[in-house]
């Protein structure tokens, strides 16, 4: 005997109500649209039919195919806003996976906010901060391995402040002062002490 209770049924009709509202939710969520498909001006990007600025998830594809995404971000008025991942090969050096190369965040158009990059394994390079579109306070990278590569710092987009690079093997390869993107003071380069012009 099969016993139907009222409450067997009230349940099903919640789990279908649930299952529809979740479909629905889902349907309302915006397409990724193709870069491509949108008309750039600027820094801003429109729709093609309107010429009004798009908002929405964003993505863009490998010139030479179609089924690989090489960058993803999100639109907002036009301008990118909110997370980045880009995994674009050409990017940085001769990179032959699509792997994640950099990733962080947009705010009305311009980089703010820590960002990381990483080699094609998937092995942090690196880690920056950017403030309205430059690069603002500590760089920090590591090689491969895992072992401290470099440590420099950044004042609206140049390089200012002390500088160290490392080899592999842990060895210092330069030591010194950057001061608005030059060397300047006394500096350690691979063993030697060279003069440059007066911080």
């Amino acid at each position: 005997v099969v016993n139907h209770t009222p409450e067997g049924g009230a349940m099903g009709k919640i789990l279908t109500l649930m299952v529809a509202l979740i479909a629905v939710g889902c349907a309302t969520e915006p397409v990724p649209r193709n870069l491509d498909t949108l008309v750039q001006q600027g820094d801003l990007y429109l729709e093609s039919e309107t010429m009004t600025p798009y908002s929405g998830p964003v993505f863009k594809e490998a010139d030479d195919d179609s089924r690989k995404v090489v960058f993803q971000a999100v639109l907002k008025n036009g301008e990118f806003h909110g997370p980045f991942v880009d995994y674009d090969p050409e990017s940085f050096r001769d990179r032959a996976s699509l792997g994640i190369y950099q990733e962080g965040e947009y705010r009305n158009g311009l980089k703010e906010g820590r960002y990381a990059y990483f080699y094609p394994s998937g092995i942090i390079l690196g880690e920056a901060s950017y403030t309205l579109g430059l690069r603002d306070g500590s760089y920090t990278s590591w090689y491969e391995s895992g072992e401290l590569r470099s440590e420099w710092a950044y004042s609206n987009g140049e390089r200012d402040g002390p500088y160290v690079f490392y080899h592999e093997d842990g060895q210092l390869r330069e030591k010194g002062v950057m001061s608005a993107g030059d060397r300047c003071g006394q500096w350690i380069e691979d063993g030697e002490i060279v003069s440059h012009h007066p911080c």
